[in-house]
């Protein structure tokens, strides 16, 4: 069905989520699958929420990461970017495209004023 997962101004939408928990009953992964499932935040150095989609989003909130895999979208601010995979390092605000045989990362970016 439809999944919400709300923490603090993140949010996870997605048709099913699956938790995984560690040894010491923290959550060790999130998994969202959807059509396209969708993560959105605020980060710390933009006013404008960053929104990304794909497929399937997982997210460590251990390690601070969240892959997109399958049909990748993230936009901010007016700035697209579009891949196969990618994966947002939250605590350093860094977006990785890694190169695929799926297909090609696109990147629009609005000029700066």
């Amino acid at each position: 069905g439809q999944v919400i997962a709300i923490q603090g101004s993140t949010t996870l939408k997605a048709d099913k989520v699956i938790v995984h928990f560690n040894a010491e009953n923290k959550i060790d992964k999130l998994q969202a699958l959807g059509h396209p499932a969708v993560y959105s935040t605020l980060t710390r150095s933009e006013r404008e929420r960053l929104n990304a989609s794909a497929n399937k989003i997982e997210f460590n909130p251990l390690q601070s990461i969240v892959q997109l895999l399958d049909n990748a979208l993230v936009a901010q601010g007016g700035n697209v970017m579009k891949a196969p995979m990618m994966e947002i390092d939250i605590a350093n605000e860094r977006i990785v495209s890694k190169p695929s045989e799926k297909g090609r990362t696109t990147i629009v970016l609005q000029p700066l004023e």
